[in-house]
């Protein structure tokens, strides 16, 4: 896993947006970058899942009215130019008239989530959702060109169980960069009990604060803070922490 890890800037590339309204001289170029997040989302979420009906999304795009004033990613394989991945974070400005957030929506708090949510300032939340590594491009991964150096120096191909983690970091990675320039200070998130998991051996402590929902599978609200997350995860995985931060270029306020 580490040599994969240490290899990864030299295959991916992160890809950032800022929202499609908010520098109208950028408008066009993040117009293009949604467009290919959108469709990574109608590839995972329409065709290998069934949790959008594709006769519903004829344009082979997944939106929804959140998008526009949303911040998006997309991780780019640099050796094919695939796309592989994607990753959103709703911001405040993107709530509309209703001025819920998607969890708020679709899921119920208990006692304890409501008091710790209450107390957080609504600008300073984002929600990270549509988190989307496409199954078709891990196909790829293992039939043509990714390939990776073993802890023995050894060139040999790379299976997608092994690649995943580092995708996922990767998304994580371009999280923290985007909430660091629009100053978002916590994330919401609605996630599957094993990402929870996958996260905490990482270092990333979500706060649970409600039970499961219902919500494209059974999934778990909660929140963590975004600076401290990046301090635990410097604690318990500093590898982690140098690859998130470029070795400590990325401070937090």
């Amino acid at each position: 896993m580490e040599a994969v890890y240490q290899l990864f800037d030299e295959y991916f590339e992160i890809i950032p947006t800022v929202s499609t309204q908010s520098l109208p001289e950028l408008s066009q170029a993040c117009q293009q970058i949604m467009l290919e997040c959108q469709k990574i989302r109608y590839q995972v979420y329409c065709i290998e899942h069934d949790f959008e009906k594709p006769e519903e999304h004829l344009n082979q795009l997944e939106q929804d009215e959140y998008d526009d004033l949303s911040l998006h990613a997309l991780l780019q394989h640099k050796p094919s130019g695939d796309f592989a991945a994607t990753v959103r974070l709703v911001t405040f400005q993107a709530l509309g008239e209703k001025g819920l957030f998607p969890m708020e929506l679709h899921s119920t708090f208990d006692t304890q989530g409501h008091t710790a949510l209450d107390a957080l300032p609504r600008n300073s939340i984002a929600e990270v959702s549509r988190f989307a590594v496409s199954k078709t491009f891990r196909k790829r991964l293992t039939d043509t060109n990714y390939h990776g150096v073993s802890d023995f120096g050894e060139k040999r191909e790379i299976d997608s169980k092994r690649i995943i983690p580092h995708i996922t970091l990767g998304l994580f990675k371009i999280l923290f960069q985007m909430s660091k320039t629009a100053e978002i200070h916590y994330w919401y998130a609605v996630m599957e009990v094993t990402l929870i998991r996958l996260l905490k051996r990482f270092g990333f402590n979500f706060v649970r604060v409600g039970p499961a929902v219902e919500y494209h599978g059974k999934r778990i609200p909660c929140f963590i803070s975004v600076s401290d997350a990046l301090e635990n995860i410097k604690k318990v995985q500093p590898k982690i922490w140098d690859f998130i931060t470029d070795n400590g270029k990325l401070q937090l306020d």
